[in-house]
C-alpha cells in the first residue's frame, strides 16, 4: 500500500509542476493546484453552470501531500498562505499576472468538465487546514497561524 501511495503522490506532484493538478474535495467542489515559483490554487465550486471559489497563493517550504490510509491531506506553509477573495466584481488585473491567468484557466477547465481529479479529505482549502494529525489527537490547529489577508479592493 505504501508503494502505491508513493506512486500516486509522485503523480500528483508531477501534475502540479506541469501546469496544475485537479483535486476533488466533495461533489462539485474542486481545487486546482499549480507551481509557478510560488504555489497557486483556485477553488472551483460548480453550481448552476457557473464557477465560484477563492484563489490562494502559498510558499513551497511546507507544501506536502500526505496519505494516511483513506485520508489524503494537502499541507501548506501557513506563514505564506494568502487568500484572494473572488466574487462577480473581482478585477483580475489587481492579481499577480500568473495567479490571474491560473484562475481564468481553472475556471474554464471547470466549466468544460473535470475528469481524473484526485480526491482529498476536506471540504475547502483555507477553511479546513486541520490535517489528519489533529484527527489523530495531536490537536495542532494551524488555522491560528494562517495569514488570511485578503486583497483589498480599490
Amino acid at each position: 500500500m505504501a508503494d502505491n501511495n508513493d506512486l500516486i503522490k509522485a503523480q500528483m506532484i508531477q501534475a502540479i509542476n506541469n501546469g496544475g493538478a485537479w483535486f476533488s474535495t466533495r461533489e462539485n467542489n474542486f481545487l486546482r493546484i499549480g507551481a509557478a515559483g510560488t504555489m497557486l490554487a483556485k477553488e472551483c465550486i460548480l453550481e448552476d453552470g457557473r464557477v465560484t471559489g477563492n484563489a490562494y497563493t502559498f510558499g513551497t517550504d511546507w507544501f506536502d501531500i500526505s496519505m494516511h490510509g483513506r485520508w489524503t491531506d494537502i499541507y501548506v506553509d501557513p506563514d505564506t498562505l494568502k487568500v484572494w477573495e473572488i466574487d462577480e466584481d473581482t478585477d483580475y488585473s489587481k492579481f499577480p499576472a500568473d495567479l490571474a491567468l491560473f484562475c481564468r484557466e481553472a475556471d474554464e477547465e471547470a466549466l468544460a468538465g473535470i475528469t481524473g481529479a484526485y480526491h482529498i479529505d476536506g471540504t475547502g482549502f483555507a477553511q479546513n487546514l486541520k490535517p489528519s494529525e489533529e484527527r489523530m489527537g495531536k490537536k495542532e490547529d494551524i488555522l491560528s497561524k494562517v495569514d488570511l489577508s485578503v486583497l483589498e479592493k480599490e
